[in-house]
């Protein structure tokens, strides 16, 4: 179902394993799959040194937010941005939620699996701004949906399960009724995994409705995720040459939200991949899905008992003890997967410049009730290399070392080297 696609005239990843011969220049130099498309703009992370963040804390950008399209009427908020998770999640009060929209027919939940956070609401739809700001307000974008206005949040609820939906079954959790929750969730294919209501509708940048930056007609929904911040919109100038070492084809959602009208919210899935363990003897490559998450800074893997009991662990939080070997590749299983972090616990480089996750903890589903397929969430320092894009109307994910020259990723790599 999945493929590694070879892009042809612009893939590094084809010139660096020589998988075709040498194109000529003259075929090097037409234009790439995004011609005509030159509508684009940059959201800086609001934490930079030298115009690029180092992913030791969360990234954040500036959001706001309105009922009507003119102009916004809240406050700048400082969002999170979220790429584990799909829908813009915050405080109710923060979006002017009205009574008149606080009805059954509205009813959100949204659960994080990672973290075992539960956040019920309502959806209520807003206008949302980026780059509001008088400095790059000619870099504006504004979209239009339905973003969760959270009423309480649900800390350690580890019991939840998809039929419990706005409820938590544990009487153990942590509630809080006016939680300052701001998450700008970024991602696709979680729908199966906790986020029923995750579909690509509540995805800012799916539901981009103008750019300062030029018409809509000449904007390709998707963006990248690099040092720098999102660029929203892809061209032949920031997905042509030079961008990607490799692609990923995806499937579809495993959720089976339902198809969208719109090409650009067609229901993708998880980028594929697959887990590797050199300590235990004889074992493979474990196919699964792989995430690469803002969201947090270690690494989160769901692998079936029998990996899990081979592997040593901290029996009191499944961590991994010293000396476990992890290799986490990501393309699908008809070719080699490629290996984007492969260490050994505990990691020794320096912090701010090493991609080796915090920890790793790995876990299996119980063997009764619903078990789901493996899963690896390497955290976000794997950003410190890699920068991330998204084409959602071609359904591709594409991958590019940050240790390129710098024209291509727009400054200089604070962690050099693959």
């Amino acid at each position: 179902m999945f493929s590694i696609v070879n892009s042809g005239k612009f893939s590094l990843f084809l010139l660096h394993f020589a998988v075709v011969a040498l194109l000529p220049v003259s075929y090097i130099a037409q234009a790439g799959p995004y011609t005509g498309s030159t509508t684009s703009s940059l959201i800086k992370w609001r934490s930079t040194v030298n115009d690029n963040f180092d992913f030791t804390d969360t990234p954040h950008a500036s959001v706001w937010f309105s009922s009507n399209s003119s102009a916004p009427d809240t406050s700048r908020y400082s969002f999170f941005v979220d790429t584990g998770s799909c829908g813009i999640v915050t405080a109710k009060k923060k979006v002017n939620i009205l009574a008149s929209e606080q009805v059954a027919a509205n009813r959100a939940w949204h659960f994080l699996s990672s973290s075992k956070t539960l956040y019920t609401g309502w959806w209520v739809e807003r206008y949302v701004w980026f780059n509001h700001d008088d400095v790059d307000r000619a870099n504006e974008i504004k979209s239009l949906l339905k973003v969760l206005a959270v009423d309480v949040k649900y800390t350690n609820c580890v019991g939840w399960k998809p039929e419990n939906t706005d409820t938590c079954p544990d009487a153990s959790a942590t509630s809080d009724s006016d939680p300052d929750t701001q998450i700008l969730g970024i991602s696709y294919g979680r729908t199966y995994d906790g986020q029923p209501q995750g579909t690509p509708d509540k995805n800012a940048f799916l539901n981009v409705v103008s750019m300062a930056t030029g018409p809509m007609a000449q904007f390709h929904y998707g963006w990248i995720v690099d040092l720098r911040g999102i660029t929203v919109g892809l061209t032949d100038g920031n997905w042509g040459v030079g961008f990607s070492d490799f692609e990923v084809q995806l499937g579809d959602d495993r959720g089976a939200p339902p198809p969208s009208a719109l090409a650009h919210q067609h229901p993708w899935g998880e980028v594929p991949g697959c887990v590797l363990f050199p300590g235990i003897p004889s074992s493979t490559c474990i196919e699964c899905s792989v995430l690469l998450d803002t969201g947090i800074d270690y690494a989160s893997i769901r692998v079936p008992k029998v990996t899990a009991q081979a592997l040593g662990r901290d029996s009191s939080n499944n961590h991994l003890l010293n000396s476990q070997a992890v290799d986490i590749r990501i393309g699908s299983m008809s070719r080699p997967p490629r290996s984007v972090d492969a260490f050994t616990t505990p990691d020794s480089p320096p912090r701010e410049c090493d991609i080796t996750p915090s920890y790793a903890q790995v876990y299996n589903d119980p063997t009764a009730g619903v078990i789901r397929p493996p899963f690896v969430n390497t955290g976000r320092h794997l950003f410190r290399r890699w920068a991330q894009g998204f084409d959602p109307l071609r359904g591709i994910v594409g991958f590019l070392t940050h240790n390129l020259p710098p024209q291509l990723v727009g400054g200089t790599h604070a962690c050099p080297g693959p």
